[in-house]
């Protein structure tokens, strides 16, 4: 779970720099806001779409102790990893409340993202 959390904080974090640069290179002075707007709209669905995959492959992993393919776990399908696999799929209420918390996530990136492009807009005006 915490790879898929750190892949999509990276690819969060390439697409912020992407839609910066890209957005002042071909459409001139975009503001900050507009930018902000447009980093939580793509972390946000980074984030959903990270514990969307990260659910799946739970999925697949649990289903592939299903050796008839019936859908019910009999005797000899009964292993400790597929009780470990049956655990995550269960007990994880992160994937439940991924919506809500990748909200909160984005806003707080987006937030600082509109902090620093607001700081570098500063600078930058203040050394010419």
């Amino acid at each position: 779970m915490y790879m898929v959390l750190f892949v999509s904080l990276c690819l969060c974090w390439l697409v912020s720099l992407v839609v910066y640069l890209g957005a002042n290179k071909y459409f001139g002075n975009v503001s900050p806001i507009k930018l902000t707007i447009i980093n939580f709209v793509s972390v946000y669905i980074f984030f959903v779409l990270g514990v969307y995959c990260y659910e799946i492959y739970l999925e697949y992993r649990l289903n592939s102790f299903d050796l008839n393919g019936d859908g019910i776990f009999t005797g000899e399908e009964n292993t400790p990893e597929k009780e470990k696999y049956m655990s995550l799929v269960i007990n994880d209420t992160f994937r439940t409340f991924a919506p809500f918390t990748g909200l909160v996530f984005s806003f707080l990136y987006a937030a600082l993202f509109l902090c620093a492009s607001k700081l570098y807009g500063f600078i930058k005006k203040r050394s010419k």
